[in-house]
C-alpha cells in the first residue's frame, strides 16, 4: 500500500510541522517511492502536499493530524493511522487508526504552537 508520512533526515517519523521531508513509501516492500522537502511547516499545508502524492493511507505522527488536516484526509477517502514521533519509518505499522482524541490533541497542540507556548 502507498503510504504518506513525514520524517526527519534519519527517516524517523516526525510531527508534520517539524518534519524535514514528506515521503510516499510502499509499506509492503519498505521502499521510498517519493521524497520531497517539507517547505510548509503548517499541518494543513503538509496534509495538502501529502494528498497530492496520491497515497492510499497516511501515517500521522502523534500530534500531527489537527481537525483541518483530518477533514482533508477523510474527504479524500484516506485511512489515517497514528504512530509515535521518532519511530523509524520502516518500522511503522498501519494498525492504530486515528481517534477523535488524537485529532483534539493535535488541534490543541497546533494552537499552542501558533501562540508559541510549546515547540
Amino acid at each position: 500500500m502507498k503510504v504518506c508520512t513525514t520524517v526527519d533526515e534519519n527517516l524517523r517519523l516526525q510531527e508534520f510541522p517539524k518534519a524535514k521531508f514528506i515521503v510516499l513509501f510502499d509499506d509492503q516492500r519498505k521502499e521510498i517511492l517519493e521524497k520531497i522537502e517539507n517547505k510548509y511547516h503548517e499541518r494543513p499545508k503538509v496534509a495538502r502536499q501529502c494528498i497530492s502524492m496520491k497515497p492510499e493511507a497516511v501515517i500521522a505522527p502523534h500530534g500531527s493530524a489537527c481537525y483541518p488536516s483530518y477533514a482533508m484526509f477523510k474527504r479524500e477517502g484516506l485511512r489515517v493511522f497514528v504512530e509515535e514521533v521518532g519511530k523509524p519509518s520502516w518500522e511503522a505499522k498501519l494498525s492504530k487508526e486515528i481517534t477523535w482524541r488524537e485529532v483534539w490533541y493535535s488541534s490543541v497542540r497546533a494552537i499552542m504552537q501558533r501562540l508559541r507556548l510549546v515547540e
